[in-house]
């Protein structure tokens, strides 16, 4: 047989050859020695296993790799042991033959298989739990956990001042077959986002969808806006919209409230004087738009600044001198809402245009003939375009 290929697991690793396969982790649980395959199986050699710190397996690491468990020989126990949460959270794990188990001297069993959502099959036909304390939400959040093999020394009372939670057992010599009933699903928590950090539960239902809730908070200002869920306060978080559907919750979530603002514009500079028929000298302030990065605006015009006389323009408008005095302001809007910037005034001189070539101009072979004939202007400086008005006539002097 290959050793495992990790040898950083502790001692134990050389002593691994005593279970006939290959082991992708390996190491050691007091005497007992295991390994994981790289099918996702975690065997479990005989011997006296050591305590654990409650919740804290020695396969904590690598409890989403883990699909099943097999023990091989009897596995004991020291007085006093603790198992609470040794399998817990196993989101993984299908199937599981603990038959190797002498646990006549475990006490604490809380949660030992709690949240193992894709655990059907278990075998705990060596369970002794005739002495044990505490069997709190042993099965807890096992909604598939429907076959069950247990042991006459299997009490689901311990000693009895506990209960492992709810089973339905029947009885087939030698053993005693049991499926959870009245599983209870993971719990969503909703987090409001701010620092009061109001939290609002919700039961799921084991192996059913769940439809992610609408905004369950007032915003915190009329500023803000809610603008989805997601599952932590760090840039990698997962978001979720309102209404997303999820197959089924294998775990407890939290999940926070997004809140959105709507943009803040920063100061806007006073425009320069201009000439007629330059672009507006206008500098864009800061945006700030949090959570929302989509954000749009133009600009507007008012002679007065009153509040039902703003006209939008593009930026590139070339206004005319008789705007001269009207006031400017920058309009910006998100998916929360709008804002606009303190107006501006704008102050437009007339231009210096030199005319001295302008003159009006016709056809060479222009003859009045009862049709219409035009004339036009040229010699007009660039980018002065002129608007005609009575420039037809279809006799001379007309």
């Amino acid at each position: 047989m290959l050793l495992g290929r990790r040898a950083e697991y502790g001692e134990g690793v050389k002593e691994v050859n005593k279970m006939t396969r290959e082991f992708e982790k390996v190491g050691k649980w007091g005497e007992c020695l295991w390994g994981i395959d790289e099918n996702g199986i975690l065997f479990i050699n005989e011997g006296q296993a050591g305590d654990i710190i409650p919740h804290n397996s020695p396969w904590e690491e690598f409890k989403d790799e883990i699909v099943e468990i097999s023990t091989t020989g009897n596995i004991t126990f020291e007085g006093g042991s603790r198992l609470a949460g040794l399998f817990k959270g196993f989101k993984k794990l299908e199937k599981a033959d603990l038959s190797g188990f002498d646990t006549r001297t475990v006490i604490d069993m809380n949660s030992m298989f709690a949240g193992c959502s894709r655990l059907e099959e278990l075998d705990l036909t060596s369970f002794d739990t005739l002495r044990c304390k505490d069997m709190g939400s042993m099965f807890a959040n096992c909604g598939r956990l429907t076959n069950i093999l247990l042991g006459e020394a299997f009490s689901t009372e311990g000693d009895g001042s506990t209960s492992c939670g709810k089973l339905a057992i029947k009885e087939e010599h030698p053993y005693r077959r049991a499926r959870v009933i009245a599983a209870e699903g993971f719990k969503v928590r909703y987090h409001d986002g701010t620092e009061k950090d109001m939290v609002i539960e919700k039961q799921t239902v084991p192996n059913y969808r769940y439809i992610i809730e609408d905004c369950l908070f007032e915003k915190p200002d009329e500023g803000k806006g809610f603008m989805g869920w997601s599952s932590g306060v760090y840039d990698k978080s997962e978001m979720f919209e309102v209404g997303q559907m999820l197959e089924s919750v294998d775990e407890e979530m939290d999940l926070y409230a997004i809140w959105g603002c709507i943009p803040r514009i920063g100061t806007l500079k006073a425009v320069p004087p201009f000439v007629f028929g330059e672009e507006i000298p206008f500098e864009l302030p800061e945006i700030e738009s949090i959570n929302d990065p989509q954000v749009t605006g133009y600009l507007e015009i008012s002679p007065n600044g009153e509040e039902d006389s703003w006209t939008p323009i593009e930026h590139n408008t070339i206004l005319p001198v008789s705007c001269d005095g009207y006031q400017l302001r920058l309009h910006a809007a998100n998916s929360i809402g709008e804002a606009v910037s303190d107006p501006v005034t704008l102050h437009i001189e007339r231009a210096s245009i030199d005319m001295s070539q302008v003159r009006w101009a016709e056809p060479e072979d222009m003859v009045y003939d009862g049709e219409a004939k035009s004339v036009w202007v040229k010699g007009l400086p660039q980018g002065i375009e002129p608007i005609y008005s009575g420039n037809l006539a279809t006799e001379a002097g007309t």
